[in-house]
């Protein structure tokens, strides 16, 4: 039964003593095994996870409009806490509404596979968007966990497509504060489950 070590005690253990396991062998560099090394380390129980292997999809309008692209840098900053965001291009001052000096085809095929790559996918839903709503979406499809932030004070209503889904945590804030205040409960609360 000792044998059958957690993701989650892995995780924590790599992160710990820095050293790189191999996937193909059963032992560390120095010798002794991966599960003795967990067994030894009393420790390791005790300490918060901060997962940063954690890979975080960041959605929020483009082609629908970049009056929030200040707000999404700051988002995407924040994010950045608790792993790689995948699509930091989505908070780029210098990234106009035209989108992407690529192919549409091109920008489906990375954005599609960084979707199925990410293990949360985090969505600005203040400015309506087809792309973002495709993407939580193709998130929810996937069990991804989505949370869809929304501005209150936003001049358009909330999708009732998104609002009316029962899988999407839905945050209303009203300044950043409270997106940072939500962004760091939610990544509690799932840190938990690993």
């Amino acid at each position: 039964m000792f044998w059958k070590v957690s993701k989650r005690i892995k995780e924590l253990y790599k992160r710990k003593s820095r050293r790189v396991i191999s996937k193909n062998k059963k032992r560390l560099p120095h010798g002794k095994s991966f599960l003795n090394n967990v067994l030894e380390d009393k420790n390791i129980f005790n300490q918060p996870c901060t997962n940063k292997s954690m890979k975080i999809y960041f959605a929020g309008s483009i082609r629908g409009g970049r009056g929030d692209k200040e707000l999404y840098s700051q988002i995407i900053a924040h994010l950045k806490k608790y792993g790689e965001v995948l699509t930091e291009h989505v908070g780029d001052s210098n990234l106009k509404d035209s989108g992407e000096n690529l192919l549409d085809n091109s920008i489906y095929k990375r954005d599609m596979s960084w979707i199925s790559e990410a293990d949360v996918l985090i969505a600005e839903v203040s400015t309506p968007s087809i792309g973002v709503g495709y993407e939580i979406r193709e998130a929810e499809r996937e069990g991804k966990d989505t949370i869809c932030l929304y501005r209150n004070s936003s001049e358009k209503q909330i999708s009732a497509m998104v609002s009316g889904n029962n899988n999407l945590k839905i945050i209303k804030y009203n300044s950043l504060e409270d997106v940072i205040k939500n962004l760091d409960l939610f990544f509690s609360n799932l840190e938990t489950r690993f």
